[in-house]
C-alpha cells in the first residue's frame, strides 16, 4: 500500500509480461503499466518499484547541512 513517504522510481527498460516475474520482487511495492506493443504485437510494460524517500539521494542542501 502506497503512503505518502513513497515515491515511484522507473526500474530501467521495458518488459515482456513473462518477464515481470523475473524483475518483481516480494519484499518491495511495485506498479506496472502498459507501455505499447512490439511489432509482433507483443505488449511491453514499464516497471515502477516503491521507495520511501530514505531511498532517494540526500539533496544538495541537505549535503551541505552535514558537512
Amino acid at each position: 500500500m502506497q503512503t505518502e513517504d513513497q515515491a515511484f522510481q522507473r526500474i530501467p527498460g521495458l518488459y515482456r509480461l513473462w518477464d515481470l516475474p523475473f524483475v518483481i520482487g516480494c519484499r518491495d511495492d511495485y506498479q506496472v503499466h502498459y507501455v505499447e506493443q512490439t511489432h509482433e504485437g507483443t505488449p511491453l510494460f514499464a516497471v515502477y518499484r516503491a521507495a520511501s524517500t530514505a531511498d532517494f539521494p540526500a539533496s544538495k542542501s541537505q549535503e551541505n547541512d552535514n558537512g
